[in-house]
């Protein structure tokens, strides 16, 4: 019913529309004011928008969040202000809570809300953290190509330049980075460790000491890079073989932790009155014992099988 209203709801502000817009007959003056009223509309529209983004940008930047959220969105490469990232996930959780406000009320907005919310930043940071592993993907054949272009006659900004613009995404995107910045007076060495804190890769905070290293003492950086660069693919090659040594324990994990809820959920529609005596005392409290424990065992078990760098 929802739907069939809101279709309904569009159709017929498509068909005032297209009686109350000018026809191609009508005089040049009406269309003209109409054009005037239009713009008019629309910039006072830019301007609210402007203002309430002002307004999350400020509550941001006072709750010391403005920066590491900017950052987050420039690493998912998501070309858009924090502000407006804020505008618009209060926007999807009052869409999302006037839904659900249909079905359980003040309970269905308030969790649209928070759910909305919640959605949005999961979503950066799994971008920015995707982001982050191709980065360290890349790396290798980064300092391959860099050893390369180094023992054949290239200096170090021409190597950056070309490593920028022949390799892809996202390594080429933060090499240009480095390019602008250093083009700019910022210190190459120094444009280079921004990036690897950004990209959170302790795989390129080593190249990073390396090249600093050999500013400082002299040699040859071709024969250093290419030494580092061995060293990070041999790390990558045995995470890689952790990762598949450890992929029962993580299935497991998975499995155990989600076999409760599903079964919760089939009791619940086979038989809706198996769970009722669970309403009653100590049924609440057996509930929240047993949903602890079990985020206890997802955390234990994820540690457990987890890789540490």
């Amino acid at each position: 019913m929802i739907i069939v209203g809101a279709v309904l709801f569009f159709a017929a502000l498509l068909i005032v529309g297209v009686l109350l817009s000018p026809s191609s007959a009508a005089p040049r003056v009406v269309r003209l004011a109409v054009a005037r009223n239009d713009q008019v509309s629309s910039s006072r529209s830019a301007r609210l928008g402007a203002r309430v983004e002002a307004l999350a940008d400020r509550v941001l930047a006072r709750s010391g969040r403005r920066g590491g959220l900017a950052t987050a969105l420039d690493v998912a490469a998501i070309q858009i202000r924090p502000g407006e990232y804020v505008v618009l996930c209060l926007a999807g959780g009052v869409v999302a809570g006037l839904a659900l406000a249909t079905i359980n009320g003040v309970l269905g907005f308030m969790v649209g809300l928070v759910g909305a919310s919640l959605f949005g930043r999961w979503y950066v940071n799994s971008r920015a953290t995707r982001r982050r592993r191709q980065f360290d993907e890349q790396l290798p054949d980064v300092l391959h190509l860099m050893v390369s272009l180094l023992r054949s006659g290239y200096g170090l900004p021409q190597a950056l330049d070309a490593v920028a613009h022949q390799t892809s995404d996202p390594a080429a995107a933060e090499f240009k980075r480095v390019l602008f910045e250093t083009r700019i007076g910022r210190d190459t060495s120094d444009a280079l460790a921004s990036t690897a804190e950004r990209m959170q890769s302790k795989d390129f905070e080593w190249v990073v000491q390396a090249m600093r290293i050999n500013h400082e003492v002299g040699g040859e950086m071709a024969a250093i890079l290419d030494g580092v660069g061995e060293t990070v693919r041999e790390r990558q090659r045995l995470g890689r073989q952790i990762l598949a040594l450890t992929a029962e324990g993580r299935l497991s994990a998975v499995l155990l932790t989600a076999i409760p809820p599903f079964l919760v959920l089939m009791l619940s529609v086979l038989s809706p009155g198996y769970f009722e005596p669970m309403t009653h005392s100590p049924g609440p409290l057996l509930v929240i014992g047993g949903v602890l424990l079990l985020l206890v065992g997802w955390v234990w078990t994820r540690r457990i099988v987890k890789l540490h760098t």
